[in-house]
């Protein structure tokens, strides 16, 4: 004969905090425990009434000032946000974090940073500002209010940079909490330092990331490339077009188009999906070409990219998926015992 044994125990903190409740359920025999079948530590997520006032006022104080910076500076500038500018506010970030959880990790603004809600907030928030450049009308986003608000570039507010800092800093705490428990914390934590690694990269790597239109001219080196807003800039090396080829589908449109560059590399062969790895950072993309004179064109416009964070963003979205992988059949091995054990419980 089993039985289900039921404790609770209710502290009340020193630091005026919220008290402290922790539940004990035991499956027993006669004589000794057989295992521990639930177990929760300080059920922060419910907080007191006092502290839910202050936790709200918090809040409206982080919004205004990420509003107040917003109206004051305009969007966030490419140059403010480089490295290593962008790497110095991580660093300042992670370190902040952890020795506030290691300090006064019990406190309730902690555990209120580090729980479920703040992350299913601060998800909505994050998603809401990568749509809404979606939902504005481009008329309605020329306007001095939306300018303003920075609703024509929202993912480069500081609005949207202060919902990327919070999303963040909670990831950064649940990985932390989760890591000093057993047994299964590592396949949680690599998960979601796949997700972390994955969204800081994006964001804070965005200012590195730069892309230059190229018009390579047939016979003629070019040693120019042009931004978004057509600013020249020097690449530091020349190309020429060699050769150029395009292949029709029946009913005229390109099919597949190809050309050969020379470069410092010696000649390169690029397509559309095909470009040439100039470095770890940097690749060359066949872009377009005159599509008046098809293959005989005498031009094609390539599109120089370096992106030194995105062997980082590989690298978290591959711990992601393996530590999602690992927590999903870890669960139905898990499900599976505790079926068999069941099984035998309920026999006579």
């Amino acid at each position: 004969m089993y039985n289900f044994f039921c404790k609770v125990t209710y502290k009340k903190n020193t630091d005026n905090s919220c008290p402290t409740n922790n539940i004990l359920i035991y499956l027993c025999d006669n004589e000794n425990t057989i295992f521990i079948v639930m177990k929760t530590d300080t059920l922060t997520d419910s907080l007191c009434g006092r502290n839910r006032l202050v936790a709200i006022g918090v809040s409206a104080v982080y919004v205004a000032v990420a509003v107040v910076l917003q109206c004051c500076l305009g969007n966030i500038a490419p140059a403010w946000w480089a490295f290593p500018m962008n790497v110095a506010v991580l660093l300042v970030l992670l370190i902040g974090l952890l020795i506030a959880w290691r300090e006064v990790g019990q406190r309730w603004f902690v555990q209120l940073l580090a729980s479920g809600k703040c992350s299913v907030v601060a998800l909505m928030l994050v998603t809401g500002g990568c749509l809404i450049k979606g939902f504005v009308p481009p008329a309605a986003a020329s306007s001095a209010v939306c300018v303003r608000l920075g609703l024509h570039d929202f993912t480069s507010s500081w609005i949207f940079a202060f919902c990327i800092v919070l999303l963040v800093g909670n990831l950064w705490l649940v990985v932390v909490r989760r890591s000093t428990k057993a047994p299964h914390a590592w396949r949680f934590a690599l998960n979601h330092i796949g997700v972390l690694i994955t969204i800081v990269s994006l964001f804070f790597g965005a200012a590195d990331t730069h892309k230059w239109r190229i018009v390579a001219q047939h016979g003629v080196p070019t040693y120019m490339g042009y931004d978004a807003a057509g600013t020249p800039h020097g690449l530091g090396y020349a190309i020429t077009l060699d050769t150029f080829a395009v292949s029709f589908f029946d009913n005229g449109t390109p099919a597949a188009f190809y050309a050969d560059i020379s470069t410092e590399q010696g000649t390169q062969r690029i397509s559309v999906n095909q470009p040439w790895h100039r470095s770890w950072c940097e690749d060359v993309y066949l872009n377009s070409y005159d599509t008046q004179a098809g293959a005989a064109s005498q031009f094609c416009v390539l599109e120089r990219v370096v992106q030194p964070w995105k062997y980082v963003t590989w690298c978290g979205i591959v711990m992601m998926i393996g530590g999602a992988l690992l927590l999903f059949f870890d669960g139905r091995k898990h499900q599976s015992v505790s079926k068999s054990k069941t099984k035998s419980t309920d026999r006579p």
